[in-house]
């Protein structure tokens, strides 16, 4: 029974220190660690924060890296953004804004309340499963899991606890609807 207890005890251990070791591999953990050094100017590491949410390929080979940042979601990296722009130089203000138009996709739909409109391609980088088999209805599986998450998630916060819904951005993404593009990313989203 003790050995039993102390093998698993040592396999979750192991486990714990892999996925510790691999999150301080990311592009993100990296990129942090040499502005923490002074390798880095304040906008040097938020054009290399962005550029590891939106464009890996022209990250110095430094900062490149194929672990998943498994702590980080990368909302707080466009925020700082957002927050700082005024103060970023012209030159950073250019780098950054192609990086923060909305992407490309080929393909989207509305989910079912109405509420979302959900951005996909099924080729290329960004592409999802074309899976199709419930409800076959022509969208990807995962397309249509997401977008009842969506609206699940809208049921429950909005029309169930009273927060207010997501704001318009108008015409942004076509029309008046939350859009949500889907991209793969290293981060949590």
């Amino acid at each position: 029974m003790k050995l039993a207890k102390l093998t698993s005890l040592l396999v979750l251990l192991s486990l714990w220190a892999a996925l510790a070791q691999g999150a301080a591999g990311s592009s993100y953990n990296l990129i942090e660690a040499a502005a923490a050094a002074g390798e880095l100017d304040s906008e040097e590491r938020l054009i290399y924060l962005v550029q590891s949410v939106r464009n890996q390929d022209a990250l110095p080979d430094r900062f490149r890296s194929e672990v998943l940042e498994v702590e980080k979601s990368a909302t707080d990296i466009f925020f700082e953004v957002h927050e700082r722009w005024d103060q970023l130089s012209e030159e950073t203000q250019a780098l950054l804004l192609p990086m923060l138009a909305r992407p490309a996709a080929s393909h989207s739909m509305i989910s079912p309340f109405g509420v979302f409109k959900m951005h996909y391609n099924i080729t290329g980088t960004h592409a999802v499963s074309t899976t199709d088999v419930n409800p076959n209805n022509g969208i990807p599986d995962y397309v249509d899991l997401l977008a009842d998450y969506a609206d699940s998630s809208y049921q429950v916060m909005v029309t169930n606890m009273g927060h207010l819904p997501p704001p318009s951005d108008f015409s942004g993404g076509g029309d008046s609807r939350y859009d949500i593009y889907i991209e793969n990313m290293p981060y949590y989203g």
